[in-house]
């Protein structure tokens, strides 16, 4: 009991950002989408990215998207993509998009978590399934968290003993099962892949394990924002600089520090995101978040200045 207790408590971590910036953006492009489905626009070069920055834009059209050579390319690129897609009509286009989504562990996982909840009939054997989770053993073992299946757990902890030396989520699991282990160890390996350095950082930060924001390979914004939140990273300019090529976790952590409310300073990395991210489709809603929010600021009362000890009036005096 007490390892399975361990094991679930691995899946309590950050999730994307709520702000309705992102959602306003995702509307935004999925009528773009529309128009190009409909043949009423061509699908423009900076479009092939629309479905990495909003997966689920592939859901909202459906389908019949999947009869639009061009549209149906750009989700062949995306495995989250082709997730949102497939479960739309999973009978249907199993054939088709099945082994995009099996190509990322992570959307495997998603994949059979929704075939739990909706009681899809998945079409292949129960073995290629597991077999796309263990290619990266934390989604085996979150699988494990909710269906309890002990024969997961066990694959989990063999591949945690047997490949801790070449992989970073086996790394992370054999360090996480095994209290005794140096995690200073495993340092080089868990650095390349940001979101394990994350999660090492966060359950073994009392086993004294350290990265440094150079030594990060692949550090992504949503990561980024994730080490500047929870403090474990020294480098405060390298990871805001990676935050700025994507506005949306930007905006996360300028809302989540309150940051938002020193205008220069935020005007500051908003400019510099425009310049660095401009090619991104959400940067016209970080210029809207921005002009609202200077107003929202100019608009809040005045902070009350704090009290000296001492100074206070009695009743009676």
């Amino acid at each position: 009991m007490l390892l399975k207790n361990k094991a679930l408590a691995i899946f309590d971590f950050l999730t994307a950002p709520s702000e309705k910036l992102y959602e306003r953006a995702a509307r935004f492009h999925y009528r773009a989408l529309q128009d190009v489905m409909n043949g009423k626009a061509a699908y423009a070069g900076e479009n092939l990215y629309v479905f990495h920055y909003f997966p689920e834009s592939a859901a909202a059209l459906g389908p019949r998207a999947f009869q639009n050579t061009v549209l149906a390319a750009g989700i062949k690129n995306e495995p989250m993509a082709a997730l949102r897609l497939l479960l739309t009509d999973y009978k249907t286009l199993a054939a088709t998009l099945e082994s995009v989504v099996l190509s990322s562990s992570e959307a495997a996982y998603y994949l059979l978590k929704a075939s739990r909840e909706q009681k899809l009939a998945l079409v292949q054997p129960d073995s290629i399934y597991s077999g796309a989770l263990l290619r990266d053993p934390f989604w085996a073992l979150r699988t494990w968290g909710d269906t309890q299946d002990e024969k997961l757990l066990a694959h989990c902890l063999q591949a945690a003993r047997t490949q801790k030396e070449v992989l970073p989520g086996a790394a992370y699991l054999y360090l996480y099962f095994t209290p005794e282990a140096d995690p200073a160890d495993f340092v080089e390996l868990l650095s390349t892949n940001p979101m394990y350095a994350y999660l090492a950082s966060r359950h073994f930060y009392d086993r004294n394990i350290e990265f440094k924001y150079f030594g990060l390979k692949n550090l992504t914004p949503r990561w980024a924002y994730h080490f500047i939140t929870d403090g474990f990273l020294d480098d405060e300019e390298g990871l805001i600089e990676t935050m700025l090529g994507s506005p949306d976790w930007l905006v996360e952590y300028l809302v989540e520090s309150e940051r938002y409310k020193d205008l220069p300073y935020c005007g500051t990395l908003v400019e510099k995101t425009m310049k660095k991210a401009g090619a991104n489709l959400q940067t016209i809603y970080l210029k809207l978040w921005w002009e609202r929010t200077q107003e929202h600021v100019k608009n809040l009362p005045p902070p009350k200045p704090p009290r000296v000890p001492g100074t206070e009036k009695t009743e009676g005096k």
